[in-house]
């Protein structure tokens, strides 16, 4: 009762199954190389998408490749391109990733780390300086914004103030008010 049309126990069955997924999974890793991570590489959805991007219109093709090539991770928890950190390291200064890991090296010399740290610690003292300028500016051309808004609505309202008087007065009396 327990076995199979071909003879075999339903137990004996699955573990053979078991076996020979388990020895496909084993051959396919090591013939897609070390490289290779499943969700890691290029899908043939990618490749499609992209030869059809090029063929319509050049640019979208190559948009494609760019974000595929930033998003593809060769292995698990590193991006193809570390350096980069993806797009957000392009954004603004490229080289910005790579001077703050200069500097985060020790060097091995602790006075040539002394001097490094007196210098790092009077470049954030002058940047402090120069926001606080940058503050101070921006409140001044506030300050000149919001008077030259003044001067102008005080000239409107005279200028307002005139013409009521002129209507006030009618149109036939070309004498001034006293």
């Amino acid at each position: 009762m327990g076995r199979c049309s071909q003879g075999w126990d339903r137990e004996a069955r699955r573990a053979w199954k078991r076996e020979r997924r388990e020895e496909w999974q084993a051959r396919k890793s090591e013939w897609r190389g070390k490289w290779y991570r499943p969700g890691y590489g290029w899908s043939g959805i990618n490749i499609a998408a992209m030869v059809i991007g090029f063929i319509i219109f050049w640019p979208i093709g190559l948009a494609i490749l760019f974000w595929n090539i930033m998003s593809s991770k060769f292995a698990p928890g590193e991006p193809a391109f570390a350096s980069m950190q993806g797009l957000a390291g392009m954004a603004g200064a490229p080289w910005a990733s790579q001077v703050n890991r200069d500097l985060a090296r020790n060097s091995g010399n602790a006075v040539f780390e002394d001097y490094k740290q007196a210098t790092l610690e009077r470049l954030e003292e002058e940047r402090r300086k120069l926001v606080a300028e940058q503050e101070a500016f921006a409140s001044f051309l506030d300050d000149l914004k919001r008077a030259k808004d003044r001067t102008e609505f005080e000239s409107f309202m005279q200028e307002r103030e005139r013409s009521r008087e002129q209507a006030n007065r009618g149109p036939g009396s070309d004498t001034p008010a006293a």
